[in-house]
């Protein structure tokens, strides 16, 4: 978790090691093979079970498209959206970087893109102005821990507890039931 406070990811490596899970954190996977993997240094690391969790990636086609692009290969957009230099063309969520304000690529920036971008898709689709996507400043981030904890990070304040897993539970819950009931 970089760009994260140090005190969660101290958080998260005692759940795991409490769970009996090995993290290898920083080291370069050379190959997956039968049984565990096989690091840049020839090391083997056996395991019944791999959850490589590598971050976020630009999907394949981009790369061999003409739009502008990130030194990581994701989409460079405008504020409203946009992919830089082509009107026709939006981008949102992961696939977005924006240049003017790099942001983490989290879910909780491209739910707030879903509304400006369904704005301006109607917007331009009748040559009315687009709005700008203004992101917020800070962003809660909540991590379950299963079994009921949970903990987060708002502005470099790291908080756990039951307390944590409950709250996120009941915002995650709210969320759900805004697409599970349909428009109003």
């Amino acid at each position: 978790l970089p760009g994260f406070p140090e005190r969660l990811r101290h958080l998260l490596r005692l759940v795991v090691a409490d769970r009996g899970v090995m993290l290898r954190e920083g080291e370069d996977v050379a190959e997956g093979v039968q049984g565990g993997l096989v690091f840049a240094t020839g090391a083997l690391a056996a395991a019944d079970a791999v959850l490589w969790a590598t971050g976020a990636a630009p999907a394949a086609w981009l790369a061999e498209s003409d739009l502008a692009r990130d030194a990581a290969g994701f989409l460079r957009v405008e504020p409203t959206l946009q992919a830089e230099g082509q009107a026709g063309i939006f981008v949102a969520g992961d696939a977005a970087s924006f240049t003017a304000q790099p942001l983490p690529k989290a879910g909780v920036y491209a739910v707030r893109q879903g509304p400006v971008l369904a704005a301006n898709l109607r917007a331009a689709a009748e040559g009315r102005a687009l709005a700008p996507f203004r992101p917020q400043r800070q962003a809660l981030f909540l991590l379950s821990f299963g079994e009921g904890r949970a903990a987060g990070t708002r502005n470099g304040l790291v908080f756990a507890g039951r307390w944590v897993w409950h709250w996120k539970d009941w915002i995650d819950r709210r969320f759900m039931r805004r697409y599970q009931q349909g428009p109003a």
